[in-house]
């Protein structure tokens, strides 16, 4: 199957998205499989997956990902550097491209209160994006989140 560029849909036509953070409890991510199917009666190009600050909630980030995959939409993750080393970051996106999911919205994330740092092995977007383009090339289609106060 052709890999869907959402970035070449992009330059002839306006597209219907939805964003998603992924509940907390499993009586959540039941009850959302139902949203979702509604969602996808709209045609949407893609349903992009948050998750919480530092990481947080990752793990049913991949859940949401791909309940959207198999109601026959694009899924797109959101991914912080914040709180990430480099082996988390290339084993996290590896896990990503096991299960299908080749779509990105690359970001800093949300500091916790009180941290002075990242936490991690990058203090922005541009360094995230630059370290998946030297571990796997073009194999991710990455869009980046910016904040018009400093970019």
């Amino acid at each position: 199957m052709a890999k869907v560029m959402l970035s070449e849909m992009m330059k002839t036509k306006n597209l219907l998205s939805f964003e998603i953070f992924p509940p907390k409890t499993d009586k959540g991510i039941e009850l959302l499989s139902g949203t979702i199917a509604k969602l996808c009666e709209h045609n949407p190009a893609y349903i992009s997956v948050t998750y919480g600050s530092s990481g947080a909630n990752v793990g049913r980030n991949m859940d949401v990902l791909k309940m959207v995959k198999q109601a026959g939409t694009e899924g797109v993750t959101h991914f912080t550097c914040i709180g990430n080393t480099k082996e988390g970051i290339k084993n996290q996106l590896q896990k990503y491209l096991d299960n299908g999911i080749d779509h990105m919205l690359a970001l800093r994330g949300d500091l916790p209160f009180g941290w002075t740092g990242t936490g991690g092995d990058f203090r922005y977007a541009t360094d995230l994006v630059a370290f998946a383009r030297k571990e796997f090339g073009d194999t991710f289609e990455i869009a980046v989140a910016g904040s018009p106060e400093g970019h």
